[in-house]
């Protein structure tokens, strides 16, 4: 793995894939405990974040950190190995607000994924684990439904960048 400054957060299991998402995840949830920058006014009311996409959103609000998929490139720089692979991580941060009524506030989605995308950028080496850095690519307002309720949320499209360096070749 290729870690210019991981922090006490970083979370490492072996698998770029998790980590992504365990990264995401650790990030929100400390921050919305312990933001220096700013008083959250939206996110502080979300009940849980997860690790994947949930069908049953149990309470409102909450985010969901949803890998999707990756693309990988390999430099060698002209030798068989040591191999620096560059895998682009794609993930979508779902924000359930709640369930959908006459009375939805778009403004109030808005400005918690205003709050989300602040945190994000602020914390786009994800403890350490993306020396490049995540780019928040963009988001939108958005309806869904989950387990036959529907939601009324925001999601926001990230794209994240992790070095590992990695041999390539027959092994003696």
């Amino acid at each position: 793995m290729v870690n210019e400054r991981p922090t006490e957060h970083l979370i490492l299991s072996g698998n770029s894939f998790r980590d992504v998402t365990d990264n995401i995840v650790e990030i929100l949830k400390r921050e919305q405990e312990d933001d220096p920058d700013q008083e959250l006014t939206w996110i502080k009311r979300v009940h849980d974040v997860y690790d994947s996409d949930i069908i049953h959103i149990p309470q409102a609000p909450c985010i969901a950190v949803s890998w999707q998929g990756y693309q990988r490139t390999v430099k060698t720089i002209g030798q068989k190995y040591p191999v620096r692979e560059d895998i682009i991580n794609d993930v979508i941060i779902y924000y359930y607000h709640e369930e959908i009524k006459d009375d939805i506030k778009k403004d109030e989605i808005r400005d918690a994924l205003w709050e989300i995308d602040r945190i994000l950028r602020r914390n786009s080496d994800l403890n350490g684990l993306s020396a490049q850095g995540a780019a928040v690519e963009g988001g939108q307002l958005m309806n869904r439904i989950r387990a036959e309720h529907p939601y009324s949320g925001g999601l926001i499209r990230l794209r994240v960048p992790v070095s590992i360096r990695t041999r390539r070749g027959v092994t003696p």
